[in-house]
């Protein structure tokens, strides 16, 4: 019964080890861009010059060289971390719920998931942040440490000092290794009052916020990204990266990619369905297990990756199904929009016609009018001459017989 329980064991192992995947692989970031000799330090091993695809995880300690830059990305989150840097991933504090990161030296700009609660930590030589989730810039040196907060709200704690203070958005902190010295906190230089959260996109993260990074003696700390080499921690940049044979994804990211479906597979399932379920009880053919096992678990990768592609193919299917749709309606928006318009046009041209019109009418009932006073002027006039006539008439006559009498 112990052999038994042993040979499971190497078994489950063995559905990990081969793909270079830990045991805490949810916790492990990708290094998805790099520039310059940057070295890796695993848990345990020597250091080595990191490479694209590499995981960053728990117990590992990456640092960067003064002409150097990376990257590394997790699910929603990212750190790019600048020339002359140094931090860590502690064994202890790094869960699936929380993460913790000691940075010893350099500039890093963090983008942590947003939860409701603080699940995000960095420790630094003489202050630790905590946060919920947000975007913000830290830089240490010998003698301080800083933060910038572009998006949320980071909770400081210095070392040394009883009291802990929230840093919001557009402000930023001065914390000196002489704890006798106060925490300043001021408001950064033309800082925005709201900021977008980017997630793990790199090139939108140094796009938007490096250059807005305004801390003290952080000029030395120099940030080159090359966008060309950028490796996304879950696919490919495009389906010809992923059907290319020369660029293959590299075996540790096949692993993070599939892990919890590889985690599903029942091993004792799988070993009766290979026929070496009596072979696990008598305790024969041990490497022989493992190399169907291993050879299994290839397969079913492979499984995956077709499902995957499948799945990337119906949803580009929809995706322009969908964009032909709101083409069609957009087109079909157009056309009520040019009908209104012309039949707001046809109504603006008829109701000028009718001012047109009315007009004309207006003008012409004051031509006639204008002629009716004029006809009535002339015969008052007329009129008046005539009783004129009319009284110098009687006028004459009464003289003549006024002449008359007086004869």
């Amino acid at each position: 019964m112990l052999k038994t329980f042993k040979l499971l064991v190497i078994i489950a192992t063995s559905l990990w080890a081969n793909t270079g995947y830990a045991t805490n692989n949810s916790e492990a970031w990708v290094l998805t861009n790099l520039t310059g000799e940057v070295m890796l330090t695993k848990a345990g091993n020597v250091s080595k010059l990191a490479k694209l695809g590499d995981l960053f995880a728990p117990g590992d300690r990456l640092i960067t060289p003064a002409d150097g830059t990376a990257a590394v990305t997790r699910n929603a989150e990212a750190m790019i971390i600048s020339s002359d840097s140094e931090l860590e991933l502690p064994l202890a504090g790094n869960t699936k719920v929380f993460t913790t990161i000691l940075q010893n030296k350099g500039t890093i700009l963090f983008s942590a998931k947003k939860k409701n609660e603080r699940h995000f930590e960095i420790k630094t030589p003489f202050s630790a942040a905590i946060v919920k989730g947000t975007t913000f810039a830290i830089s240490v040196n010998e003698e301080n440490s800083q933060i910038q907060v572009f998006e949320g709200i980071v909770g400081l704690k210095a070392k040394g000092r009883k009291k802990s203070h929230d840093i919001t958005t557009g402000f930023k902190s001065y914390v000196s290794k002489d704890i006798k010295q106060k925490i300043v906190i001021s408001k950064a230089l033309n800082a925005p009052k709201i900021n977008p959260h980017l997630g793990s996109d790199i090139e939108k993260l140094a796009k938007t916020y490096l250059k807005k990074i305004k801390l003290r003696s952080q000029k030395k700390h120099v940030f080159k990204l090359k966008a060309a080499k950028l490796v996304k921690a879950t696919q490919a940049e495009n389906p010809a990266q992923v059907e290319n044979p020369t660029q293959a994804e590299p075996k540790n990211q096949l692993a993070l990619r599939f892990s919890k479906k590889l985690a599903k597979l029942d091993t004792k399932l799988l070993l009766k369905k290979l026929g070496l379920a009596e072979a696990i009880e008598q305790g024969k053919d041990v490497k022989k297990i493992k190399q169907a096992i291993k050879a299994l678990k290839s397969k079913k990768i492979t499984q995956f990756k077709k499902i995957e592609k499948t799945s990337k193919a119906v949803k580009a299917k929809r995706l322009e199904k969908a964009k032909k749709a709101k083409q069609v309606k957009l087109a079909k928006k157009a056309r009520r929009l040019e009908k209104a318009k012309k039949a707001k046009q046809a109504k603006l041209a008829k109701k000028a016609r009718r001012l047109e019109k009315a007009k004309k009418a207006k003008q012409a009932e004051m031509a006639r009018k204008a002629k009716r006073l004029e006809k009535a002027r002339k015969a008052k006039i007329l009129e008046r001459a005539k009783r004129l006539a009319i009284a110098e008439k009687i006028r004459q006559k009464r003289e003549i017989r006024k002449n008359k009498q007086n004869n």
